[in-house]
């Protein structure tokens, strides 16, 4: 009975020893074939001149330009004419200020009262050149997720009395 016993333990030995060796022989052709094909291809790699190149920044978001001197805009400056951007109107007035408050360092932001609807309405401008007033409503369409409007503003009509 010891030597069958003895015998059984050195089967299960075999067994045991026979099973790492498969393992571990899987685990090894496993890495062989799966870790060169991680290492060809690495996510975020970046080559060494990458972390050499100076960083662009920028100071400002949006510069300032001098427009150039063309008829249009002086057309519309001399008839009082005007382009504004509505972009929202609220019935409180401490959020259409709270808005105000965060456009106002980037845009030309006002708020105005309509006292027949008790709404306050937040708005660019104004603009004397409809591309910059339709540059800036793209930009705040996007960063508010909006759909402002673009609105031509004429002088009011003066009555002869």
């Amino acid at each position: 009975m010891d030597n069958e016993l003895i015998k059984q333990s050195k089967s299960e030995q075999k067994l045991f020893l026979k099973n790492r060796l498969t393992g571990t022989v899987f685990w090894l052709l496993l890495l062989i074939i799966i870790v060169p094909v991680w290492y060809s291809n690495p996510v975020y790699f970046q080559p060494d001149d990458y972390f050499n190149q100076p960083k662009k920044q920028d100071i400002v978001s949006k510069s300032f330009t001098i427009p150039e001197q063309n008829s249009s805009v002086e057309n519309l400056k001399s008839n009082n004419y005007y382009w504004i951007v509505k972009l929202v109107a609220y019935n409180n007035k401490q959020k259409a200020k709270e808005l105000n408050d965060r456009l106002k360092y980037q845009y030309e932001s006002k708020v105005k009262f309509y006292p027949e609807t008790e709404f306050y309405s937040v708005r660019l401008g104004p603009y004397y050149n409809k591309q910059e007033a339709e540059n800036d409503q793209i930009e705040i369409n996007k960063l508010l997720r909006i759909k402002s409007q673009l609105i031509l503003v004429k002088p009011k009509s003066k009555k002869n009395k």
